[in-house]
């Protein structure tokens, strides 16, 4: 294999990609342990590394109320992220 492109924040268990713009706007990243472990403002692609060292290769995307509202403008965030 030559490349590969890959995304480090995806809703499991439906796969679904969480923007990554939602990072850019203040977001955080951490690991089953409760400790961030890499810089949010790289890109996704260069995250996805970070995040399968973790344990078991999970992350948990962790944002406010203002970055949800973000989310709900943009078509690709995911409708089982949208409250009800």
């Amino acid at each position: 294999m030559d490349g590969f492109q890959a995304h480090s924040s995806v809703v499991m268990p439906q796969r679904l990609q969480l923007p990554w713009a939602l990072m850019t706007e203040g977001a955080i990243q951490v690991n089953r342990l409760g400790e961030r472990f890499g810089n949010e403002h790289e890109g996704y692609s260069e995250s996805a590394l970070f995040v399968l060292a973790q344990p078991e290769g999970i992350a948990f995307n962790i944002y406010d109320e203002r970055i949800h509202e973000v989310g709900l403008a943009m078509p690709n965030y995911p409708r089982q992220s949208r409250r009800g």
